[in-house]
């Protein structure tokens, strides 16, 4: 592992990423000077010169924010995005004397500094090692070069990565293959795998790929990074010139990006010679039919794995945001049918018959009233039935009727409610109608809910690929169903929403023939999966003291 971080992306130089129109301040201009320059040039530090360009020190937002209270909830919005109103700067500017002393009373000496010919792994590695965004790029004689930021790096890394994550995005869309028929899809896993050196077991749960990149501490638990590979039964309409070659199936949901994404992540991580744990690759069939993730946890894919992460390409949210959120982020799915067994007989004569028809439609407005009358409605939760089959002809009352559809809660406790009411109101409307009523549920996959302290270490990870405004929570429940539950009914983890909207055409929803995803995202995945093998790494260090 170690020999191939001077290969690919981290082993350019530092030279080649950094940008060397740098903005400066001198030990004698003021904070208020230096703060103007940041907003202006929207960065959150500045290297300190003197009158020939050496290096000084750095004068940062954090330290105006630690010098004041009058520019608290400002200045530490600029100290992770790198933007602030001018107006409300100029006001506080006015309102405070503070801002008169000079950069040299209040900057940090010592910095730390890179070489323009040293490579962007060793860059990487400072920066998750110090926890800082950004590098002054120095000369043998301290001189100020250049900068060198995390967003150089994920540039650096999109220009070499990026075309090749939308090949492989862009060949397996054209190959879509259905849940549990995903070989050609395992085969492309395999080969990207053979030509990063990365080993792997396939065949997992039929399909699916394990694959490991061991880490520099064996005794610590694994880090385990998951995307899902299979497609969905729906003729495309996107008339992308890498169509769906196979009739009737497309990959409408994203998947292909996943896949790739993870690929690409895999790439970077490598290379990372200093890996502080080892890292999992799961790439898992059938997901789309619910019972993928169960099948590689018993395959093993969890094995000596101590937290799992994972995330979904989303066109509600623009391209560079993502989204983490606290608590549940998708609902259970289950799947229910009710058999109503009546008494058919000619439509001229229903006082003889219990028309299975009438039956189901009282049940289906009975049912309504779960949700609205019996769950507290700070619980999201939804019961639709989506198919009504009874009958044969227009002059024939139906005997027998069939319902089909789904329950969907973010809570444990109401979706067992959801499921005792549906029971109890269909046996109720039958004995009122004199019907028999058949009740079958089928379990799908559990809420996807985040324990609070993982999606901390979530937001650490990507505030190191995007800047603070772009890491947001959900602004509302998704009650889609979602089997990466199931891996953290096993171990603790955290799933995320990688935003891919289009903005300058139009976004078609997840499933549906039209659907589409800007490909920009998946340099923001990949890197995030990238910056979380590292923070997640040194976490699992942290907590076993290793």
């Amino acid at each position: 592992m170690g020999a191939q971080a001077t290969d690919g992306v981290y082993g350019q130089r530092v030279k080649q990423a950094m940008v060397s129109d740098v903005v400066a301040v001198s030990p004698t201009d003021t904070l208020s000077e230096a703060l103007t320059l940041m907003v202006e040039n929207k960065v959150s530090a500045l290297p300190v010169t003197d009158s020939r360009d050496r290096c000084l020190g750095v004068i940062s937002a954090s330290d105006l924010l630690g010098l004041t209270k009058d520019l608290g909830d400002e200045l530490n919005e600029l100290s992770h995005t790198g933007g602030l109103a001018k107006d409300l700067l100029v006001e506080h500017l006015s309102e405070s004397d503070l801002l008169t002393e000079p950069v040299q009373d209040l900057m940090t000496e010592q910095v730390v500094n890179i070489g323009p010919e040293d490579t962007l792994a060793k860059a990487a590695s400072l920066m998750v090692r110090n926890r800082i965004h950004r590098l002054a790029v120095v000369d043998g004689s301290n001189h100020v070069l250049g900068v060198l930021s995390t967003m150089d790096i994920l540039r650096a890394f999109s220009e070499e990565v990026f075309e090749q994550m939308v090949s492989i995005r862009r060949d397996l869309h054209q190959h879509p293959e259905l849940s549990r028929r995903e070989s050609r899809t395992l085969d492309q896993i395999c080969k990207h795998l053979d030509r990063l050196g990365i080993q792997y077991r396939k065949g997992v749960a039929g399909n699916g790929v394990v694959a490991e990149i061991p880490g520099r501490n064996p005794q610590l638990p694994k880090i385990a990074l998951r995307a899902d590979i299979d497609a969905l039964p729906i003729q495309e309409e996107t008339g992308l010139p890498f169509t769906s070659s196979s009739d009737g199936v497309m990959h409408a949901c994203g998947h292909d990006g996943h896949t790739s994404m993870l690929l690409g992540a895999a790439e970077c991580i490598v290379a990372e010679a200093n890996l502080p744990a080892s890292v999992r690759l799961l790439f898992q069939p059938a997901e789309e039919t619910g019972d993928g993730a169960t099948a590689m946890i018993a395959e093993g894919a969890l094995e000596d794995v101590g937290l799992i992460f994972g995330g979904h390409l989303d066109r509600h949210y623009p391209t560079g945001d993502i989204v983490i959120t606290d608590g549940a982020v998708n609902a259970s799915s289950d799947r229910f049918q009710i058999d109503i067994a009546g008494q058919g007989g000619h439509g001229a004569r229903p006082h003889e018959t219990i028309d299975a028809v009438v039956v189901g439609s009282l049940l289906v407005m009975a049912i309504q009233t779960i949700v609205s009358r019996e769950i507290n409605p700070a619980h999201p939760s939804v019961i639709s039935v989506g198919r009504f089959n009874a009958g044969t002809a227009s002059n024939v009352i139906a005997g027998a009727a069939q319902l089909t559809g789904t329950i969907r809660s973010q809570d444990q406790e109401v979706r067992v409610h959801l499921q005792q009411s549906l029971q109890r109101i269909a046996a109720s409307v039958g004995q009122l109608h004199g019907a028999r009523m058949e009740v079958t549920i089928d379990e799908g996959t559990p809420p996807v809910i985040n324990p609070p302290e993982i999606a901390d270490l979530a937001r650490l990870a990507a505030r190191r690929v995007v800047a603070e405004e772009h890491v947001i929570p959900m602004p509302t429940a998704n009650m889609g169903g979602e089997d990466f539950g199931r891996y953290l009914e096993h171990v603790p983890g955290c799933y995320v929403r990688i935003g891919a909207r289009f903005e300058d055409r139009d976004n078609y929803p997840a499933h549906s023939s039209k659907f589409d995803f800007n490909e920009q995202a998946l340099g923001i995945g990949a890197a995030y999966y990238h910056s979380l093998a590292l923070s997640a790494g040194r976490h699992l260090a942290e907590k076993h003291s290793l």
